[in-house]
């Protein structure tokens, strides 16, 4: 029969808690890691794109402001993959690409680049 003794009981027990205790220190102090770094990209994403949105222009869509080029291309808003309906409004990119406003708004929320050239709306293509 295995006697074991108070002593090796007690730092058994220990040495448990104690590798237990930094287990669950390690696990907090990731999650809080991660909800700072959660936190902070929601913040800084959101005055990146305040800025990239004042720079986008409104416009109606009307023959006499859409060249040729995008005439004989789908006329098409590049996110939804939706038509422009005659007279529709629409938002034009710094780059010069034209989406409906609420498509490249949340595009926005999520990214300061174009969705189809990738330039950067921050800075001047």
């Amino acid at each position: 029969m295995l006697v074991v003794s108070d002593e090796i009981m007690h730092y058994l027990f220990a040495v448990t808690f104690c590798l237990i205790s930094i287990l669950l220190i390690v696990i907090v102090i990731d999650d809080f890691k991660t909800l700072i770094i959660n936190v902070t990209s929601r913040f800084v994403g959101y005055k990146i794109s305040r800025q990239v949105k004042k720079r986008l222009e409104k416009m109606r869509l009307e023959t006499s402001n859409v060249t040729a080029e995008q005439q004989q291309a789908c006329m098409c808003c590049m996110i939804c993959l939706e038509e422009f309906s005659a007279e529709s409004e629409a938002t034009r990119t710094l780059c010069r690409h034209v989406y409906h406003h609420q498509c490249i708004a949340e595009w926005l929320e999520k990214s300061d680049s174009c969705p189809l050239c990738r330039c950067n709306l921050l800075e001047i293509c």
